[in-house]
């Protein structure tokens, strides 16, 4: 390369130029065939081109170019001028086949991870999208160095940039870029792994910064190329932004991402992860949910009465937001208890301070993304508080019969009835984990007989052991001596996930 443009240029394709005669066009590489004659500049005439690709190694010094050229490749090979047009006119259609998948991708609504794979097809580097807090909500391309100490460590996994990985120069100019409220890359050093560094372009929409995209050097040295391919990709990002609402949603404050998910928004697991990381949770931890709600008889909204604060000075573990007139409270549980004696009676002195406050407790389920079923089982437990009968707090599974009747009456998603480890265990897609669904249904079905059930499965009465040990193992339960209670709840459990398309 002799010369390239500081201006950036669109290139459609490329033409033949032959002689000072040839209309040109600045949208096209020229692909000029130098012969010995062809020393003097004058020869490309005043409709010289202005991207220029010279075949053939004549041209030994720069006074030798024209001046009035804004791109000058040589190739110093004989390549024949079909084989150059053949090649570069695939590279066009190659680059605006992705330009276009992008742009699809934004059009029919697909996940982030799958528009950024996409993007990741043109970037030798790995990519990464961010929210404003800094936490990932997707990654892609591929990594051909060993990753440990380096930046991509210290940001993919946690989900967030350290704090302490930039020197304070470099968080000092992150600042000002944001604070200039800049669309400008921004090129930045770690000092913790100085063998590589990053560039990034932060998405502004409407004044308010909703995340970023950057790259890792991690497999290649950046160049000119990858920035501006950085820039295409930043550019229909802002677009994803724009036309997907629940990651402009999702940015705004801490719970708004929480209220999609309660909405059935489908949102990634890798998304969900990321916010979970910053209480220490993860996705399959284990979790229950309490809904906070007044006295039915009661006409004045739940936030007028309830103290939130109070509520996250109680419990500063918790996960405390509000979602249509409830409070709810996501609590993580270290064991099969729905909440531990302490905090059970917290709550209970918390609530009983108030006659007119009562709150319901959801299952103990293991799946995050599956919170709008736990929902709306806490609040249908709330609401079959009667302060004067029952205790103020409401366990789901006291009422679990009632909601069926009621919700199915209704039209409403059966799988909110679910034990959350039958729903696992049906949705896991993996065969062996769905006969043990069968074996369970069964079992229960046949009043607990091995040898009614086993003949209703056309299986071996030791296989149905054999299966029933399994799911006792994998759900911690004891199939063998569950109450009336627990056989119901199972029963409707395998009927629900066997009869639904899940």
């Amino acid at each position: 390369m002799h010369k390239i443009s500081d201006k950036k240029a669109q290139i459609y394709g490329f033409q033949h130029y032959f002689s000072e005669f040839t209309k040109t066009d600045p949208g096209y590489l020229y692909i000029v065939n130098i012969i010995n004659t062809v020393k003097d500049e004058n020869v490309f005439g005043q409709n010289c081109p202005k991207h220029i690709i010279i075949l053939g190694d004549t041209l030994q010094s720069e006074s030798n170019l024209p001046g009035n050229a804004d791109t000058i490749i040589q190739i110093p090979i004989n390549i024949p001028v079909e084989e150059l047009f053949k090649i570069g006119n695939a590279l066009i259609a190659d680059r605006e086949e992705w330009y276009n998948s992008l742009l699809m991708a934004v059009i029919n609504h697909k996940p982030i991870n799958v528009f950024l794979n996409i993007a990741a097809q043109a970037m030798p580097n790995p990519i990464i999208v961010m929210n404003n807090n800094l936490s990932i909500l997707s990654s892609a391309g591929s990594i051909k160095i060993p990753t440990e100490g380096t930046i991509w460590e210290k940001v993919h996994r946690p989900g967030f940039v350290m704090e302490d990985f930039y020197t304070p120069n470099e968080i000092k100019k992150i600042s000002l870029h944001v604070a200039q409220k800049s669309e400008e890359m921004i090129n930045l050093f770690p000092k913790n792994d100085p063998a590589h560094s990053t560039i990034g372009i932060h998405t502004w929409i409407d004044g308010k910064l909703y995340g970023g995209i950057g790259a890792v050097d991690m497999n290649v040295p950046f160049t000119e190329g990858q920035k501006e391919t950085l820039f295409i990709i930043a550019g229909i990002l802002k677009l994803y932004f724009q036309n997907h609402s629940i990651y402009m949603q999702i940015t705004e404050n801490k719970t708004n991402w929480l209220n999609s998910l309660l909405d059935g928004v489908d949102i990634s697991a890798d998304i969900i992860s990321n916010y979970l990381q910053s209480f220490q949770w993860k996705l399959n931890d284990r979790f229950c949910m309490v809904t906070f709600s007044a006295s039915s008889g009661l006409k004045v909204p739940i936030l007028s009465i309830l103290d939130i604060k109070h509520i996250n000075d109680l419990f500063p573990d918790a996960l405390v937001s509000v979602y249509e007139d409830y409070v709810i409270m996501i609590m993580r549980c270290h064991d099969e208890q729905l909440l531990n004696g302490k905090n059970k009676e917290l709550l209970e002195k918390f609530l009983k301070k108030d006659a007119i406050l009562q709150c319901g407790v959801s299952m103990v389920f293991n799946n995050f993304l599956h919170l709008r079923y736990y929902y709306n089982q806490s609040k249908f437990a709330a609401a079959q508080c009667k302060p004067s009968l029952n205790p103020v707090i409401c366990f789901y599974e006291d009422y679990q019969a009632e909601h069926v009747v009621q919700t199915l009456s209704l039209g409403g998603d059966p799988r909110c009835f679910c034990h959350p480890g039958i729903l696992s265990l049906w949705e896991s897609g993996n065969e062996s984990q769905r006969e043990l669904v069968h074996s369970i249904y069964h079992y229960f079905l046949n009043g607990k007989s091995i040898s009614i059930a086993s003949d209703a499965l056309h299986v071996h009465r030791n296989t149905l052991i054999y299966r029933l040990d399994k799911a006792e193992e994998i759900l911690n339960i004891d199939v063998k001596q569950g109450s009336s209670k627990q056989a119901f709840l199972f029963i409707i459990s395998c009927m629900i996930v066997q009869f639904l398309k899940t």
